[in-house]
């Protein structure tokens, strides 16, 4: 996936108020647990985060 692709869906994602971003590089989700429960859904357990103990992931530069 491009740079590009992953700015447009994040910026969709923000635009429907789905995500947030705190600060540069890092994204958290507006539904407290909703992170938790994606995790908990059968297609996504191939998927890892990096997360911190604060519920926000980390985008790497």
């Amino acid at each position: 996936m491009t740079t590009t692709a992953v700015s447009d869906v994040r910026d969709s994602a923000i635009k429907k108020g789905l995500i947030w971003s705190p600060e540069h590089g890092r994204i958290a989700f507006t539904v407290p647990g909703m992170a938790e429960f994606i995790r908990r859904q059968p297609t996504a357990r191939h998927l890892t985060n990096p997360r911190t103990d604060d519920g926000i992931a980390r985008v790497p530069r």
